[in-house]
């Protein structure tokens, strides 16, 4: 086969977001947690929730995550990353009253500027990962 039948031609594509959730470390403060869990906003899709366990130890256990697949052309997804920030909320998604008790966002323009580079005819596409630790 060719390396021209291989090159993909310009417009949209399909992505896939994911995101694991470990487990997380909790102060004393947050011991009175009904149905804790891990909130995600990625752009401009719906809320992704993540529900965990809290251990007698303190731990709060989550070993799953959840994905979402999309189609979009790579530079409006370049555009999006380097103009949106990524939501990570902590909350206590306790159907009576929820709570928001702790988020940050992250900045996801290098992801932007290093992963998805400007299409050429001749890229054949590969697969990025991109590990956030905290």
């Amino acid at each position: 086969m060719a390396a021209r039948d291989l090159a993909r031609a310009s417009g949209e594509y399909f992505f896939k977001f994911q995101f694991f959730v470990h487990q997380v470390t909790l102060t004393k403060d947050f011991f009175n947690i009904e149905r804790p869990a891990i909130a995600i906003r990625f752009l401009d899709f719906p809320t992704l929730v993540i529900h965990g366990e809290l251990n007698s130890n303190g731990l709060l256990q989550f070993c799953k995550g959840k994905c979402t697949s999309f189609k979009m052309s790579s530079e409006t997804l370049r555009t999006a990353l380097a103009s949106k920030p990524f939501y990570v909320m902590f909350i206590d998604a306790n159907t009576a009253n929820i709570k928001m008790l702790a988020s940050s966002n992250v900045n996801l323009a290098v992801l932007s500027q290093h992963f998805l580079k400007p299409e050429k005819a001749e890229t054949n596409v590969r697969r990025n990962y991109l590990v956030l630790f905290d």
